[in-house]
């Protein structure tokens, strides 16, 4: 799951908006057409509208379904909260990616802040 964590959630989201907009304008049409079969159109075509004539990793809010869906992201205790609806739908082994570039920094700050969650 793309993962992004910042002490600033509007950084996070950020980040998390990034990543949805990468797989749906440049990663060819299947992730477009898996979303669109699963009733989400309009989230897909905003987003494709926002990233036209070149990508700027917006997702609008029409969109913003898709963030939660399908990202992991926030601060520290956001994040876990929503890695933690992961876990109660019953996915019991969620891979977590992370953005690409990030400083050593960047990734032991998300790294850090799932460890709360190690010990439960």
């Amino acid at each position: 799951m793309p993962t992004v964590v910042d002490a600033d959630p509007a950084v996070a989201r950020e980040g998390a908006a990034w990543f949805v907009a990468f797989y749906l304008t440049t990663m060819g049409a299947l992730y477009r057409q898996s979303l669109v079969r699963r009733g989400f159109a309009k989230e897909v075509d905003a987003v494709l509208a926002a990233n036209t004539p070149r990508f700027t990793g917006a997702v609008p809010e029409a969109a913003e379904h898709l963030l939660e869906e399908l990202t992991v992201f926030g601060t520290p205790v956001q994040a876990r909260a929503r890695l933690q609806r992961w876990h109660a739908a019953g996915a019991d082994l969620p891979i977590l990616l992370l953005r690409p570039q990030q400083t050593p920094e960047q990734i032991a700050f998300t790294l850090e802040a799932f460890r709360p969650m190690l010990a439960a």
